[in-house]
């Protein structure tokens, strides 16, 4: 066997050996499938050159491959029924995190602007005989408070890219836009639709009440139920929906 197969061999088992090590500490970014991928090409490759390598006999080297390459696969399929999976309940806090939500947000206090909701306070958007809604400011608590300011600018384009809505006032002296995520709290449920955000009781059909806050995280695969992403934040609101109206 020439000699340069001998550190290559080497290398290969270490790697492999890392395999297992990946997919018994469940590190893998997907560890159902993606280690068993690892655990099938590097534990058959891997068994199959080194003990190829070490055999003297010629003869014996196919055999001892296939051999090895079949260990490989078995520990694979194993791998994948009996190893560990990544359970998104488990991971995901147990209940929402109010002050998570906050630092999340990164709420700008220095965007005020005179004569406006301030960064930082909840307003709710009521419905006017006008095309816009009036944004009127409330105590985050409140029942009716169905939107946080998170910053306060010039335009509407100037608002963070993943706010959850933009409201824009303007009159003959000044215009402003209010940057707005939904006012998630755990004591109160939320109703969204085309129209927006509205505070609703709980047991409301199509209210939704949020679980938990999941930092560094753009997509909703935390989520048991879905929820709300924020990818320039990079911070999503796990939510649970009311599906059934609730009985007379």
């Amino acid at each position: 066997m020439p000699s340069f197969w001998r550190p290559i061999a080497s290398a290969l088992v270490l790697v492999t050996i890392a395999a297992v090590i990946m997919r018994i500490t469940d590190s893998d970014a997907n560890p159902k499938y993606g280690s068993m991928v690892w655990s099938v090409v590097l534990s058959g490759l891997g068994c199959a050159v080194l003990l190829t390598v070490l055999t003297d006999v010629r003869s014996r080297r196919t055999a001892v491959s296939v051999v090895c390459a079949i260990v490989g696969i078995a520990f694979g399929l194993w791998s994948l029924s009996n190893g560990p999976t990544w359970d998104t309940r488990q991971a995901m806090p147990a209940t929402f995190d109010a002050a998570a939500l906050s630092a999340a947000q990164k709420i700008d206090r220095t965007s005020a602007i005179s004569g406006t909701a301030a960064p930082g306070d909840c307003v709710t958007l009521s419905p006017t005989e006008g095309n816009s809604p009036r944004a009127t400011t409330t105590g985050c608590t409140d029942s009716s408070a169905g939107y946080r300011v998170i910053a306060v600018v010039d335009q509407p384009e100037q608002c963070p890219k993943d706010i959850d809505q933009r409201y824009f006032s303007a009159n003959e002296t000044d215009a402003a836009a209010l940057c707005l995520d939904y006012n998630w709290t755990s004591s109160k449920c939320l109703k969204i639709d085309a129209d927006g955000a509205a505070a609703a009781p709980c047991d409301t059909k199509g209210a939704q009440r949020p679980s938990a806050v999941i930092t560094d995280a753009t997509t909703t695969s935390m989520c048991p139920n879905g929820g709300y992403t924020h990818t320039t934040r990079r911070y999503t609101v796990c939510t649970d929906l009311q599906t059934t109206a609730p009985k007379p």
